[in-house]
């Protein structure tokens, strides 16, 4: 089991989803991959999360801990998720492709969730919506992501059924 406070979103906008989706209270928030990993190194039997982006990344040596993940779950061509586990232990990696704004915008469409409603005319203005320092705060881009969590896609069915899992 997992408490809330042990999943690291690796950005604001990241954070903001796992808190609509698991309806707990505040997730362990991290400024980035880098901050992510360090999350994940902590020496601890407990379950420990980290939700990152794709498309940020990269297969560089300072994400050498990260690499050391294993593939556990491939959603990749029907929901553009992958969990990943390091070897050995309760630390999982949550990593959604390519990033959570065309993921989300994606899912919107599909949902027929019109962005233009909430303020967001391109995926670009919801990329300066999700870059905010406070994005807990931006009330249309909170009402845009629950939206869409509402309506429970696939994919945030899958989310949802992976974090949930660890909670229990």
């Amino acid at each position: 089991m997992i408490e809330v406070k042990n999943i690291f979103p690796e950005c604001n906008a990241d954070t903001l989803l796992v808190e609509l989706i698991v309806q707990r209270g505040r997730p362990g928030h991290r400024n980035g991959i880098t901050e992510v990993q360090n999350a994940l190194k902590i020496d601890t039997n407990h379950f420990i999360i980290g939700v990152i982006d794709t498309d940020k990344f990269k297969k560089e040596e300072r994400y050498k801990y990260i690499q050391e993940f294993e593939i556990v779950e491939n959603r990749l061509e029907a929901e553009n998720l992958l969990i990943l586990r390091k070897p050995d232990t309760n630390k999982y990696i949550i990593r959604i492709h390519p990033g959570l704004e065309k993921w989300i915008w994606d899912l919107a469409i599909k949902c027929s969730v019109i962005p233009s409603d909430y303020g967001f005319d391109s995926i670009e203005s919801l990329m300066d919506a999700t870059k905010q320092q406070k994005v807990s705060e931006n009330k249309e881009l909170k009402k845009f992501i629950n939206k869409v969590v509402s309506l429970n896609p696939l994919p945030i069915q899958t989310l949802r059924n992976w974090l949930m899992r660890a909670l229990q």
